[in-house]
C-alpha cells in the first residue's frame, strides 16, 4: 500500500539506507490492550486496543480508522525523532518485537503488524509492503514491564549484514525463544489399579 502523495516533491527526503545497514526503530506504544482516559460519558476508562488482529477484526470500521490513524502517529513521531534512512534498494529485511507488560501465551500469528509496516510505507521508510518488496520475519513477542513498546528492526540485503548486526538480531531471537511459556503439560497420572477378578 502506498500513499498517494499529491507530487514526488511532496515525499519527505530521506538518505538512503547503505548496503548492509541495520536500524532499530522504537515506538512507544503498549501493543497490549490496557485502559485509556475516563470517558465523560461513560465516567469509565476507554480501553485501548491492542495491536492483535483478534482485536481489530470485530470492531466497527469507524473505529478501525480511528486506531489506524493513532498507530499512524505514534510511527510517525518514532520517525521523525529517530530519522531513519529510506531502504529502497533490493529487499529489505523487516522484523516487529512487541514488548509487553505482562507475560502472556500469545499466537504469533495474531501480531503480524499490519497497520505498523503500512505506516512505514506511508511515511517513506519503505517502498513497498508486498510479499516481493520485503522479507518480513515472524513477529517477536518479548516481556518489558517498565517500557512496553515495539521495536522494527529494518536490514538492508544488498549486501550480507555485518557479523555484529548478525548477532544482535541472533541474540534478540534467542532471547524471544528463551521467554517464551511452556505448553502446559498433562500431569502424570498415576497408574491404574487393576482390580482384582
Amino acid at each position: 500500500m502506498t500513499r498517494p502523495w499529491p507530487t514526488e516533491k511532496h515525499r519527505p527526503k530521506r538518505r538512503i539506507a547503505a548496503p548492509g545497514e541495520l536500524f532499530r526503530l522504537v515506538v512507544d506504544r503498549d501493543p497490549g490492550a490496557s485502559k485509556g482516559p475516563i470517558s465523560r460519558r461513560t465516567g469509565k476508562p476507554k480501553r485501548i486496543l491492542s495491536l492483535s488482529v483478534n482485536d481489530w477484526d470485530h470492531v466497527h470500521w469507524r473505529v478501525r480508522e480511528k486506531l489506524r490513524k493513532e498507530i499512524d502517529q505514534f510511527v510517525w513521531a518514532a520517525i521523525a525523532q529517530q530519522r531513519p534512512p529510506a531502504f529502497t534498494e533490493g529487499r529489505p529485511y523487516v522484523l516487529i518485537a512487541y514488548y509487553f507488560r505482562r507475560r502472556a501465551r500469545r499466537d504469533w500469528g495474531n501480531w503480524t503488524g499490519k497497520h505498523l509496516v503500512d505506516a512505514l510505507v506511508t511515511h517513506g521508510v519503505l517502498t513497498d509492503d508486498s510479499d516481493t518488496a520485503i522479507d518480513l520475519d515472524r513477529p517477536l513477542l518479548l516481556v518489558d514491564p517498565q517500557r512496553p513498546r515495539v521495536e522494527f528492526w529494518i536490514a538492508d540485503t544488498t549486501v550480507p549484514l555485518a557479523m555484529e548486526d548478525a548477532a544482535r538480531l541472533n541474540a534478540l531471537k534467542r532471547a524471544a525463544q528463551a521467554g517464551l511459556p511452556r505448553m502446559h503439560q498433562p500431569k502424570r497420572q498415576s497408574p491404574t489399579t487393576r482390580l482384582p477378578e
